[in-house]
């Protein structure tokens, strides 16, 4: 299977999008971050990475792992998000997601936005994206 994001950018254009447009994190009820959750309300909220992963790829047995395990624990996902993008990216993106926390006054959208374009500034990318 051929992922959607076949570079650097179209990958950190797409986590942005998800991001700010979801504007909460992906938290199970343990406050851990995950790469898929539903809310209380049954909403599916996903990560930094959870976005990437196509449905039909998708397994819980996911959930736990940093993004160096679970490439090591599920081959079939490393080569699907790897075609293209750096690992090193993917880490930074998953990182952006997991530590993003308001300042008073600002929201999650804000945090999100201030951790993207660093990620976008680290490694030459347009941030544009981070700012719609």
């Amino acid at each position: 299977m051929d992922n959607n994001y076949p570079n650097n950018q179209a990958t950190f254009d797409k986590v942005a999008e998800h991001l700010i447009k979801q504007g909460r994190k992906a938290i199970n009820s343990g406050a851990a971050c995950s790469y898929r959750t539903e809310d209380e309300r049954g909403d599916v909220l996903k990560c930094a990475i959870g976005c990437l992963i196509p449905d039909d790829m998708y397994n819980r047995e996911f959930e736990g792992h940093g993004i160096a395990r679970l490439f090591e624990n599920f081959r079939a996902i490393q080569d699907y998000l790897l075609a293209g993008v750096g690992c090193d990216l993917l880490q930074a993106l998953q990182s952006a997601h997991d530590v993003a926390t308001p300042e008073t006054g600002e929201t999650m959208r804000d945090a999100f936005r201030l951790k993207l374009i660093t990620v976008a500034e680290k490694f030459g990318l347009d941030s544009s994206a981070a700012l719609a």
